[in-house]
């Protein structure tokens, strides 16, 4: 699956490297978080708070339809998604 990334100014690297890791996975392991449209899908990631330890953002299918929405703590991987009518918890 093609994931890329768009991130807010000033996220820390290595705290970057980490939560796209963790995005991976739980993009790969869960049917539910499937795009509607074979390509890729954007990942972008609108709020994140000083330290890089909490985030939000949108999925995003290639054809532009936004398929589900996150928040979570980027430092331990405990990052939740919401489809539209459910929530995933990871």
């Amino acid at each position: 699956m093609d994931v890329q990334f768009s991130w807010v100014a000033g996220f820390p690297l290595p705290v970057r490297e980490d939560a796209e890791k963790q995005i991976r996975k739980d993009l790969k392991g869960s049917g539910n978080l499937r795009p509607c449209h074979q390509g890729p899908i954007l990942v972008s990631v609108h709020y994140a708070d000083p330290l890089g330890s909490w985030i939000e953002g949108d999925i995003t299918c290639s054809c532009g339809e936004l398929y589900a929405v996150f928040k979570g703590f980027s430092v331990n991987s405990k990052i939740d998604y919401y489809t539209f009518g459910d929530s995933i918890e990871n």
